[in-house]
């Protein structure tokens, strides 16, 4: 069995783009779907303890979107993931999920590498850390990225 060793980060913000809050995680993987699913669950979770009503999470890999829109076989090495972001998605709130390309989730990237710089398992930002500010305002302000082949 190979072995990875995934980061996986997210960013809260409001609905004006304001950061709320992050963290970054640090654990070993045996996939590359497993650290993008769990960044999904432990987003939905801390949105939940939080009491947010309305949330939107963006998704760079169309794989965690299938698996989490659609059926997911009971034989799915990653199955109880899955049913636990379904179950939470399933509460009295609203959660939207969005297919976003790459280079929209550099926030979650340099969380992930700040995680892994630091030797930390876990990290948790209450206030907009000195790395990603400029890539929250770049974010903010709708910069646009061209795609070529």
């Amino acid at each position: 069995m190979l072995l990875f060793i995934n980061l996986y980060g997210d960013v809260f913000r409001n609905h004006h783009g304001n950061f709320l809050l992050a963290f970054a995680h640090n654990l070993p993987f045996v996939s590359i779907l497993e650290p993008e699913l769990l960044a999904v669950l432990k987003g939905l979770e801390l949105a939940w303890t939080r009491m947010y009503t309305k949330i939107s999470v963006e998704i760079d890999l169309a794989a965690t979107l299938r698996l989490i829109q659609f059926e997911c076989k009971d034989t799915h090495a990653l199955f109880d993931t899955v049913r636990r972001i379904q179950r939470l998605v399933n509460l009295d709130w609203l959660v939207r999920f969005d297919y976003v390309f790459r280079e929209v989730n550099q926030s979650d990237d340099l969380l992930a590498a700040h995680c892994l710089s630091h030797h930390s398992d876990a990290i948790l930002f209450y206030e907009i850390p000195y790395f990603l500010s400029l890539s929250l305002k770049v974010d903010a302000a709708g910069t646009w990225f061209n795609r070529t082949s």
